[in-house]
């Protein structure tokens, strides 16, 4: 006579069949689950959030000699923090020197030249940023340059 509670053994091997047949792990395996999902949740939000290009605005009307070499630190920082796409907002700035756009330069290094915009600079900045800025993805908003990521 065969019993109702007995069950067939299903051929299973691995960690998922240890937790489905072990009692004691009842409830670990529902906490397993839960922190699998919790981990892919958070893995897919950051992933989201690295490919999203940041909007940082530069505070000031100059990007010199002077602020130039702060300017760098603050985008590798940026880039250390896993930020992968960047748009610097340079709308205020109305003097642009050498030492200027070498800061601009090391972003595109830092970021790639897909991942790295300006937006903003009008006047002599925009013209300098223009000529000698290869590799510089130039934009008059800040609207324009996410549209160029494509959002």
């Amino acid at each position: 006579m065969r019993l109702l509670s007995q069950r067939q053994p299903v051929p299973r091997t691995g960690f998922f069949f240890f937790l489905e047949t072990t009692p004691m792990f009842s409830h670990a395996r529902f906490l397993f689950l839960g922190l699998l999902v919790l981990l892919y949740s958070s893995a897919a939000s950051l992933a989201q959030q690295a490919s999203s290009p940041r909007v940082i605005r530069i505070q000031g009307t100059e990007l010199t000699g002077l602020n130039a070499p702060s300017l760098t630190v603050q985008l590798r920082q940026i880039r250390d923090r896993g930020i992968t796409a960047l748009v610097l907002d340079l709308g205020g700035i109305t003097r642009l020197t050498e030492a200027g756009l070498e800061a601009l330069m090391a972003g595109v290094a830092l970021f790639g030249a897909a991942d790295f915009a300006v937006a903003g600079l009008s006047g002599e900045a925009a013209n300098l940023a223009s000529t000698r800025g290869g590799g510089l993805r130039l934009y008059p908003s800040v609207e324009a340059a996410l549209a160029g990521f494509g959002h």
